[in-house]
């Protein structure tokens, strides 16, 4: 009984996990020309980072929009914010506040906006560092 249950298992496993990738894929295809665009609206700092990602991993398209989105996200910040000094203090106030302060997108999960303020932080530095 309990291979029996193994088996289905599987086969149902392996078919979800096939129609998956072909829904993400689809996803990703009609998606593409709105991510290149927001691509170029970058600056080289997180461009170059996204085509580092590209080269070293065939998979990345899974992640692509994330990555855009993050980026795009800390640009809004250092556009509002200014300042790495600036970004730490709103880093400590609860969402809401810092969406109102850069006027966030709400798509954020907990980790997004986390990202998307180091990020923010990690293009400052390299600006004043160039």
């Amino acid at each position: 009984m309990r291979e029996t249950r193994n088996k289905n298992y599987i086969k149902y496993k392996k078919y979800y996990d096939e129609y998956y990738e072909i829904e993400q894929r689809e996803e990703y295809e009609s998606n593409k020309d709105a991510l290149n665009e927001e691509y170029k609206k970058l600056p080289g700092f997180f461009r170059k980072r996204i085509d580092q990602l590209k080269a070293a991993d065939p998979e990345f398209w899974r992640s692509e929009s994330y990555e855009i989105f993050v980026y795009s996200e800390a640009m809004k910040i250092v556009k509002a914010l200014k300042t790495v000094n600036a970004i730490k203090e709103s880093m400590k106030k609860r969402f809401e506040e810092q969406q109102r302060l850069v006027n966030l997108s709400e798509a954020h999960s907990g980790h997004s906006i986390i990202c998307a303020n180091e990020f923010a932080i990690k293009y400052l530095v390299s600006e004043a560092s160039a």
